[in-house]
């Protein structure tokens, strides 16, 4: 579920892991895809297919998680973020938002010409 999180921010003390293989399963729901583009295929093939867990510290230190919260304030944190997200304009959010994920797999070209497109899109917005 975290994988789907734009934002995301742990407790120290948290642990992360996908099992689901162990029982037969795959992760669902985008979660393979999610952390294939998240970590790359190789540590995606370790922790999926060992089911490995891990804590905020390896997360952090590979990308998916942007903050480790002081121990217990991690809620407290979490509204922090979302207070500070819902006073830009969301607009200018949810383009952000869309771009950031098409950006992540297309040509650099394609990439830089849709930014340019939003940009001339929420300059005439105002």
């Amino acid at each position: 579920m975290a994988l789907a999180a734009d934002i995301r921010v742990a407790d120290p003390d948290t642990v992360f892991g996908l099992p689901e293989v162990g029982i037969g399963i795959l992760p669902s729901s985008g979660g393979v895809t999610r952390l294939v583009r998240e970590v790359g295929p190789a540590r995606t093939r370790d922790l999926v297919l060992r089911g490995r867990r891990f804590g905020a510290p390896e997360a952090y230190t590979w990308g998916l998680i942007g903050e480790i919260a002081e121990g217990g304030t991690v809620r407290e944190k979490a509204v922090e973020i979302a207070t500070e997200l819902a006073a830009q304009p969301r607009l200018a959010v949810s383009v952000a938002k869309q771009v950031i994920t098409a950006a992540a797999d297309a040509p650099r070209e394609a990439a830089l010409l849709l930014e340019q497109l939003a940009y001339a899109a929420l300059n005439r917005s105002g």
